[in-house]
């Protein structure tokens, strides 16, 4: 213990020295019985002790002789609020991009087109695609398909004259019959691609719903020749959309606080958005934020319709953290004081005094606060 501490401890063990010091002057000593009652009165007591709750009381004299200093902890940044304007977007998890298969011509279904706004089941078919097909294609699937049906016919010729003869002999129950039993499978065979070759000369590709939603677009006519891979439908569900937010703010996403939808009179709607990610713009510099709406509030808009958000961010000015005076401990834990009132302290635990205080302050200490800078050993000395 350092000269100052020797010093201040024989003052407060005396008084007469304390009141000397709050008066402003020497006075002289009271009765015991008076300073009592005026103690009891004002319910003062006079000397630094620890409360029944943990706190530690230390009257403003004392405050003086130790020396305390405390500096306010930077509150938190104000939140500010900016108005921006996003865009319903599809999600990709509920987003269907049904393009042709193959070129072809269109051809509506029994029910009709399907118009954009229309609600579609997966499955549901939407169109028809006639595949094109040259002249040239044309004649020589024609004579592909007369000569499965010329060998057909040969072979069915060949599978009765067999089972006629099997049936003379008595043999057509034996299962040792490998020229009855070859012959019925090659006719089977040419059954199933005289089929197949019909189809692909004749039949149309049926156009289905890969999912099921509201029809967002459709770019489809009768009649019309479409060519492999050209966009037909898109489909969006309505019950999993997400917001698309264009920015120019590298900081943006980082002082994101909060993100909300506003109605059409600019009132907040209950639906509280999550920022899901950002990507970066194609076509020129900036990002590219999307929002999703909490999984009970989802946004039942439609794609490509534009909103109105309300943005809760976080200044971009920080304030400095004061210096807080730390007290190591025998066991290696450590305490700081906090000010918690005119005459009250208040002692907080912390697991060592090398933290870093821009990092783990707002972990140990409200924003707000008033915290002990200077004296904080000193106050560590009352039991």
């Amino acid at each position: 213990m350092n000269l100052r501490s020797l010093m201040i401890g024989a003052l407060l063990t005396l008084p007469g020295v304390l009141s000397a010091h709050s008066g402003g002057g020497l006075e002289p000593p009271e009765e015991p019985a008076q300073a009592s009652a005026q103690n009891s009165q004002l319910d003062i007591p006079a000397k630094p002790h620890l409360l029944a709750d943990g706190q530690l009381y230390v009257p403003k004299a004392v405050q003086h002789l130790l020396g305390v200093r405390t500096e306010v902890l930077g509150a938190t940044p104000a939140a500010t609020r900016q108005i921006v304007t996003g865009e319903i977007v599809a999600d990709p998890n509920s987003y269907g991009h049904i393009t042709a298969q193959q070129s072809g011509r269109l051809e509506a279904p029994a029910q009709g087109w399907p118009l954009p706004g229309a609600k579609v089941e997966a499955g549901e078919t939407l169109a028809y695609l006639v595949p094109l097909m040259t002249a040239r294609e044309q004649a020589q699937r024609r004579a592909a398909l007369a000569q499965v049906d010329e060998d057909m016919q040969i072979s069915e010729i060949n599978v009765e004259r067999l089972k006629l003869q099997a049936e003379a002999n008595g043999t057509l129950e034996n299962a040792g019959n490998v020229y009855y039993e070859q012959a019925l499978l090659e006719l089977n065979g040419l059954k199933d691609k005289y089929r197949l070759e019909s189809e692909a000369l004749n039949s149309r590709v049926a156009v289905r719903a890969d999912v099921a939603g509201v029809l967002t677009a459709a770019n489809v006519r009768a009649g019309e020749v479409v060519t492999e891979s050209q966009a037909l439908f898109e489909i969006a569900d309505r019950a999993h959309l997400r917001v698309a937010l264009q920015t120019f703010d590298s900081t943006l996403a980082t002082r994101l606080r909060s993100a909300s939808l506003l109605d059409e009179n600019g009132n907040l709607a209950p639906q509280a958005l999550k920022l899901q990610g950002q990507e970066p713009l194609d076509a020129q510099q900036g990002w590219r934020l999307l929002f999703d709406a909490a999984p009970s509030q989802k946004v039942t808009r439609t794609p490509g319709e534009i909103v109105t958000l309300a943005l809760e961010l976080s200044s971009a000015e920080t304030q400095p953290i004061p210096s807080i005076a730390c007290v190591a401990g025998a066991s290696g834990n450590a305490v700081a004081w906090v000010h918690v009132s005119a005459e009250r302290f208040e002692r907080r635990r912390l697991s060592a005094c090398e933290f870093d205080h821009s990092d783990n302050a707002a972990d140990i200490f409200k924003p707000g606060e008033r915290v002990v800078t200077q004296a904080a050993a000193l106050l560590s000395e009352y039991r």
